[in-house]
């Protein structure tokens, strides 16, 4: 699984493509980790899921992986997290996540299109990052 990480000013954009197995979760995670550990604070994020295309995740891997996770590495300051599932299963993993994240510093919703996600991340520059963001697809 592809997983590609960018910054657009101070938001986090993390895109995730093709299969999404355990292997394809733990690196991701620890891409983020190495993202996270240069800078002095954790930013605000938008995970799409919206171009993967099988998956086999289980809860108990979610678990481990934000166990692990926060265990190691706690946040620096409270986030927003806005995942992206356009499809019942994209959107039902993303929240299967959201219910098993208890960090108190993380404040997440799910979405099931950038737009509304950008929207809530960012009520009052939505637009602007809406258009960064369709000049880099």
């Amino acid at each position: 699984m592809p997983h590609r990480l960018k910054f657009i000013d101070d938001l986090l954009l993390v895109e995730v493509s093709g299969r999404f197995d355990r292997s394809a979760l733990d690196a991701l995670a620890e891409t983020i980790v190495e993202c996270e550990a240069d800078l002095c604070r954790s930013p605000d994020r938008l995970t799409d899921l919206s171009a993967v295309v099988h998956v086999t995740v289980k809860a108990d891997d979610l678990r481990s992986v934000l166990e692990r996770r926060f265990s190691a590495y706690p946040p620096f300051n409270a986030f927003r997290h806005a995942l992206v599932g356009a499809t019942p299963l994209q959107y039902g993993m993303s929240r299967m996540y959201q219910i098993l994240n208890t960090s108190p510093q993380t404040e997440m919703e799910v979405f099931t299109n950038r737009e509304d996600a950008l929207g809530w991340l960012r009520p009052d520059r939505a637009p602007r990052l809406r258009r960064e963001l369709s000049l880099l697809e």
